[in-house]
């Protein structure tokens, strides 16, 4: 792979430090920042910053959004330790006890066991963000408030936003729904946008409290998936960081790239996203992500320089 895809261009990249993509097709899965480094033994990490530019037309209406986020209050919307039954309980048994140390943000599109870290995560994200803000305000929703109608309330109203929570991605959920999403006469779905018109938009997803409930309703039912957020308005976001298993995956579709989370939140009109292509440990997470923080509040660090420097940390 190194051979087929880096190789032929890392010629012209002597002085580099930063390396924009913009992948299509299968590429758009593809962590490039895992290709062999110069040095044996090492990654390509180590050697350059990597961001994926999905849409790269858009990258000066980016940069002159710029301007405009840094005028924006500081604001900061966490959602975590989710209580996934918090619906159909029906008494105060909790399986938390019987949880695994090992558990994974994902690989559980159906159903979703709790996730012991993120509750910890989510308090301590919200503590530095306090000492490193003082002014600024919090919204923390944990068990069984942080709902998928508390996000469409709130998300547009916070600069930053974090979500730890479960991610999915699954061809075989739109057999199930598709159906009914596509007969929804809403007014918010009259953005075109494949992502707001083909199945592709409901693969993939964040789950939220209740989800788990066979009770729960379709306008809140737990799931968030790429279709509702790129139906959001969140132009006054300037990152989403999805601490969640799978939440960059997404159904390829020529000429788009990946239709999934990630493209959503861009349609949506945040900023920046953070996601991750595969399942993740629960406790690995939950490091990576404070000391990211760490680097982007108190270290003043860009958004790309303070998860590379994490990431490495964490190497």
């Amino acid at each position: 792979l190194d051979n087929l895809l880096w190789q032929p261009v890392s010629t012209y990249l002597d002085g580099v430090e930063t390396v924009l993509i913009s992948p299509d097709s299968s590429l758009a899965k593809f962590p490039f920042a895992t290709l062999p480094g110069k040095k044996s033994g090492t990654y390509l990490i180590e050697d350059f910053a990597i961001a994926v530019i999905p849409v790269p037309q858009s990258i000066p209406e980016l940069v002159d959004r710029k301007n405009k986020l840094q005028a924006i209050p500081q604001s900061l919307l966490l959602m975590g330790d989710v209580d996934y039954q918090a619906v159909a309980r029906t008494s105060s048994k909790s399986k938390d006890s019987n949880l695994p140390r090992d558990a994974e943000r994902g690989r559980f599109p159906f159903s979703f066991p709790p996730l012991a870290a993120t509750g910890p995560e989510v308090h301590e994200i919200q503590t530095r963000f306090k000492q490193q803000f003082s002014q600024g305000s919090t919204l923390l929703l944990e068990k069984s408030t942080a709902t998928e109608e508390a996000f469409r309330h709130d998300a547009p109203r916070h600069r930053w936003i974090h979500l730890s929570t479960h991610g999915f991605f699954s061809e075989s959920i739109v057999e199930d729904v598709y159906s009914t999403v596509s007969s929804s006469d809403s007014p918010s779905l009259v953005k075109h946008h494949p992502l707001l018109t083909a199945p592709e938009g409901l693969m993939s997803g964040l789950a939220f409290a209740g989800v788990d409930d066979v009770n729960r309703s379709y306008e809140d039912d737990g799931v968030l998936c790429a279709m509702e957020v790129a139906a959001s308005d969140l132009s006054n976001v300037e990152l989403v960081v999805m601490s969640a298993c799978q939440s960059g995956l997404g159904q390829t579709l020529s000429g788009e790239g990946v239709l999934g989370l990630q493209r959503a939140f861009q349609v949506a009109g945040a900023g920046s996203t953070i996601s991750s292509l595969w399942p993740v440990s629960d406790q690995a997470s939950r490091l990576l992500m404070n000391r990211f923080y760490r680097n982007l509040w108190a270290q003043k660090m860009t958004k790309l320089a303070a998860l590379r420097e994490a990431q490495l940390w964490m190497l």
